[in-house]
């Protein structure tokens, strides 16, 4: 419908352009008739054309209709918008999530590691002392 309203602007403004263009040529053999406007030329262009396809009304609620349609479309963009942003905002809040549980299973890691040598570490040392223990207690 928006497409219709467009069309039918851009005939009359080029109707009106054409018949600008005829005066300006033909103005040297004639005068422009004074009181001749656009609301004139706007006349001619409907008589040009079927008397019932651009009544003027109809053009007003297509019109209202197209920029009704525009400002919907605009708030649903905004809307968008707004939803694209929020997402980018959690979409960050999940990345510093995501770093800082890296960073703690990294840190875990880490200190596994650490355990794992000292009870290695241990490990060796238990014979010895398991043998010290014993000759103690064979000493008492």
């Amino acid at each position: 419908m928006r497409d219709k309203v467009l069309k039918t602007l851009q005939e009359l403004f080029d109707h009106y352009n054409n018949r600008k263009e005829k005066a300006d040529c033909s103005s040297s053999s004639k005068t422009n008739m004074p009181g001749e406007t656009w609301d004139d030329d706007y006349e001619k262009y409907i008589e040009d054309h079927d008397s019932g396809e651009l009544d003027i009304e109809q053009l007003q609620a297509e019109l209202a209709t197209a920029v009704r349609g525009n400002d919907i479309l605009i708030c649903e963009v905004q809307h968008a918008v707004d939803n694209l942003s929020s997402m980018n905002h959690k979409l960050k809040d999940l990345e510093l999530q995501m770093m800082k549980k890296d960073e703690s299973i990294s840190r875990l890691r880490s200190d596994l590691q650490e355990c794992t040598k000292e009870l290695t570490i241990m490990k060796g040392i238990q014979p010895k002392v398991s043998e010290e223990r014993d000759a103690l207690w064979e000493e008492v």
